[in-house]
């Protein structure tokens, strides 16, 4: 890995597959330093779209409204409007792409100098990376912060000669035919999960015991920080109790499905493998990775399906079950 980030840090592409989500791939680029060159590579071996992957503050600075209000998606790409940048002409060139991409890494643009919209398609990274969502634009960031002072990055998907989604053998043999780096997305997230989204403390309270009758006790916590800011949702957590380590899934939010107020926030904790009384007590939950986000069930038996499902995806996470897609 250490020789990838290198060769982004130094203007080079690479190639990132997901083996994790959508076997696929595509080519990277330190957005900072593309050139004209690395474009037209990308149209000619990459063949997809050209996106730029930006942080949430690069959003704001520059003013770019969401692609649409509600984004059905189901891979939950946020796109932005595309831009180009205010010299171009078409904005279609391999000169004028690469253009763009560069302005939108300099700090002194501000939101008139894009065209909107354009031909270079923006998408927004989430806060913690691949600790928030498995994908390429995360995954690109994450390797991009190793190296570089703004992880701004740009990408093209790979399609075959048929207009299909490469292999992961096809796009094994482009890396070796034009001598670009290949990195799995599993590798940077063995790295990245030895970080957390936060470490929070709590004292075990009791609820309403719900999750006790549909077979999945929860631990009810009263969290000790008051700056503890977590986006609604499913999380993979590890709970210290004890000096004894262990792993579960932590929803925080307002129990759609059982609670019809929705105003009082809720921290509850599923510990997996674990039959112990401890109400009174205090556990130490280390946030690790977003799964998905808090929604509502029309009835018990869908909940319980999606229940099993988190911990399934948290064991596999966490190495428990060895299961990466090839």
């Amino acid at each position: 890995m250490k020789q990838s980030a290198s060769a982004l840090g130094n203007g080079e592409l690479i190639i990132l597959f997901d083996d994790l989500e959508t076997n696929s791939g595509a080519l990277v680029g330190l957005a900072e330093k593309v050139s004209a060159v690395d474009v037209n590579l990308m149209t000619k071996i990459g063949q997809g779209l050209i996106y730029v992957c930006i942080d949430e503050k690069t959003v704001q600075r520059l003013q770019l409204l969401q692609m649409v209000e509600n984004n059905t998606n189901d891979r939950k790409k946020n796109f932005t409007v595309s831009v180009d940048y205010k010299t171009t002409t078409t904005g279609i060139s391999a000169f004028e792409r690469a253009d763009t991409i560069k302005a939108i890494t300099n700090r002194h643009t501000v939101p008139s100098d894009f065209k909107r919209p354009g031909h270079i398609f923006p998408l927004i990274s989430k806060k913690n990376g691949l600790l928030d969502r498995i994908d390429v634009v995360e995954a690109s960031m994450d390797l991009a912060k190793k190296t570089a002072h703004n992880p701004t990055t740009f990408l093209c998907e790979i399609l075959n000669d048929r207009g299909s989604m490469s292999t992961r053998q096809e796009v094994e043999e482009l890396s070796r035919a034009y001598h670009i780096p290949f990195i799995p997305i599993s590798t940077i997230l063995e790295e990245q999960q030895k970080n957390r989204i936060c470490t929070l403390s709590g004292t075990v309270i009791k609820g309403r015991q719900l999750g006790r009758t549909i077979g999945f006790p929860t631990a009810n916590l009263a969290i000790e920080q008051k700056d503890v800011s977590l986006h609604r949702g499913v999380y993979g957590v590890k709970v210290k109790y004890k000096d004894k380590e262990y792993e579960g899934i932590m929803n925080v939010g307002v129990r759609p499905s059982f609670d019809d107020s929705g105003v009082d926030l809720h921290h509850e904790v599923h510990i997996l493998n674990f039959n112990q009384f401890i109400y009174g007590e205090t556990l130490t939950v280390e946030v690790c990775f977003f799964i998905r986000e808090e929604k509502a069930f029309p009835y018990l038996e869908k909940l319980i399906t999606q229940i099993r499902s988190d911990a399934a995806y948290v064991e596999t996470r966490f190495g428990l079950i060895h299961k990466v897609s090839v």
